[in-house]
């Protein structure tokens, strides 16, 4: 009894472990070796996701005709079809071609089989044996990045549907201007009464005639009984005053006073529109909007106001839904960039005292593409970054995040900016031309991300700059003098033709770098700019020998006073100082 109860829990708990991994994101493993494909999935099961095994290219193609998966963990040497051909066909597909792949392999990691592994669509390459935490913390990213994008396109889909029915209502208010014009057509000749009224008692709308001297309706369609729900005789003794929510004799005044004209009936310029809240017989308010015009008597007969109303209770709920949307989208966006732009310990860095300054704009619609970066490289090197993506909002956001890590992914594996850049000028360039590609040959999106990358060396001070459409980096030499890093090329994702190069400075102790992006030199007063003149002497005006925390709130400080308190543009500020 007691091994069948042991073995009846056991299973119990495998099936609850599978039920909770049912809703996760599917990682698809693709080995030719079985006991590669269980190791791997062994040290990926502390993640709980779903995890399919597929033992060749073929079978993997065949599970990603028919499930969605977050991220593809692929081999390179299988027979028949290896992983670099499996990785062609997946990025042909239109199905599967942005899904993520990481290569796992035992090959050489020569350059030229790291470069094909990236020409077919990778974005890591990774040797065995592999590190657990290393392909956990990998995927972890990536399945994060999957998630977010779902998100995305679910708010992108409940925008759409928001977005066609604000068309439809739009629809409604071009019907609504036709019928408006229709009125006044029939309402020209005092003969023409009879045909006026019956039309009016056929529109979904709501419809009142009323005296100009006593405001007293003298007529109503069956659009006012049905939004109002009194009957035609009750509202026979009733004025647009008794109806108002709002009730106010002096605004009503001012808006009929002035369409009084000559004329059997005041041009359409003088109508007058006004939204308002009606009460209900219920005793409920409904919001409307108020077409109203005054049509003078003809002969024999009397002057008038005809006043169109509509219920807006549809449109007010559109409206409140697409500032909703438009919230949760920006938040979302904020959310992606907070996770890239990183604060640092002051001595994360034997040998430099680093400091990192993200200030977001104060009147930009959409989160913008700024972030910076700091990381070790080998031989006790550290990189530092400071970039900016082109767009707004949770596009530019996304691609921040790719961009950042493949440049990380570039400079770990060869420490030379350059040749980083490079690189990835080649990568976003390829990645632009399949895009274009995709659109029957018109042009990609085109975006392009200005970079400025330095590479130092903290015990001997030697620091490699490579630049790409950025602001120049700045020196703060210990004497208080300042030096300008020239030299810089375009911004990558725009020219695959394009070859980045690399200048080395010293930076001795005591010195510091400042990288920056425009965010700072473009804070603006009217039409004038702060401007890197601005920049360099916020700089040299600093507390002399004062900390990178000092120098880069005297930095910020003297752009956002310039600006009238805040800034226009996100700001990125990266200061290293060498000790």
């Amino acid at each position: 009894m007691t091994n069948g109860n042991g073995t009846h829990s056991a299973a119990a708990n495998a099936v609850s472990r599978e039920d909770a991994k049912a809703g996760q994101p599917r990682i698809l493993l693709v080995d030719d070796r079985r006991e590669n494909l269980l190791a791997l999935a062994a040290v990926l099961e502390p993640l709980e996701q779903q995890v399919v095994l597929a033992r060749s290219g073929a079978e993997a193609l065949k599970h990603l005709l028919t499930d969605d998966f977050a991220l593809i963990l692929l081999d390179v040497q299988m027979p028949d079809m290896d992983g670099f051909e499996t990785a062609a066909i997946i990025k042909q597909r239109e199905k599967s071609r942005y899904i993520p792949i990481i290569f796992v392999t035992a090959i050489s990691r020569e350059e030229q089989y790291v470069f094909q592994g990236y020409q077919t669509g990778a974005v890591d390459y990774l040797s065995k044996p592999v590190d657990p935490d290393v392909l956990r913390s990998k995927v972890t990213v990536f399945v994060e990045l999957y998630q977010q994008s779902q998100k995305i396109r679910e708010q992108a889909e409940a925008l759409r549907q928001a977005e066609l029915r604000e068309a439809a209502l739009q629809r409604d208010q071009a019907e609504r201007e036709r019928e408006r014009q229709y009125v006044e057509e029939l309402a020209s000749r005092e003969t023409q009464l009879r045909q006026f009224k019956a039309t009016l008692d056929a529109t979904l709308d709501a419809v009142f005639l009323f005296d100009p001297e006593t405001l007293r309706f003298f007529y109503v369609n069956e659009g006012a009984v049905s939004l109002l729900g009194y009957t035609s005789d009750e509202l026979l003794q009733k004025t647009p005053l008794d109806l108002d929510a709002d009730s106010d004799p002096d605004q009503l005044r001012r808006i009929l006073v002035p369409l009084m004209s000559e004329g059997n009936i005041a041009p359409a310029s003088h109508a007058q529109t006004y939204e308002t809240r009606l009460r209900q017989r219920s005793g409920l308010v409904v919001p409307v909007e108020v077409m109203v015009q005054y049509v003078a008597p003809p002969e024999g007969g009397k002057a008038r106001f005809v006043s169109i109303v509509r219920d807006v209770s549809e449109r007010k709920l559109a409206e409140a839904q697409l500032a909703l949307l438009y919230e949760r989208e920006k938040k979302i966006a904020q959310a992606l960039q907070q996770s890239i732009v990183n604060t640092p310990p002051e001595d994360l860095f034997p040998g430099l005292h680093i400091d990192a300054k993200y200030e977001a704009a104060w009147d930009e619609a959409s989160v913008g593409g700024d972030y910076l970066d700091f990381f070790a490289l080998e031989k006790g090197r550290v990189a530092l970054v400071v970039g900016d993506v082109s767009g707004k909002g949770l596009a530019a956001a996304a691609r921040t995040a790719e961009v950042k890590y493949a440049l990380r992914a570039f400079l770990r594996e060869t420490p030379d900016p350059a040749r980083a850049l490079t690189r990835l000028n080649t990568l976003l360039c390829d990645t632009s031309r399949l895009e274009s590609s995709d659109s029957g040959g018109f042009p990609g999106p085109g975006h392009f991300i200005c970079l400025s990358v330095a590479v130092v060396a903290p015990q001997t001070g030697e620091t490699i700059f490579a630049l790409a459409g950025a602001e120049p980096p700045l020196i703060l030499r210990a004497s208080g003098k300042t030096e300008t890093v020239t030299g810089g090329g375009m911004p990558v994702g725009i020219d695959a033709a394009e070859s980045h190069l690399s200048t080395t400075w010293q930076l001795e102790r005591g010195d510091m770098l400042l990288m920056l992006t425009d965010g700072i030199t473009e804070a603006r007063q009217g039409r004038e700019f702060f401007g890197y003149d601005g920049f360099t002497n916020a700089v040299s005006g600093a507390a002399p020998g004062g900390s990178v925390q000092q120098v880069a709130k005297s930095v910020l400080e003297a752009a956002r006073n310039f600006a009238g308190g805040k800034l226009h543009d996100d700001a990125c500020l990266l200061l290293a100082a060498r000790y």
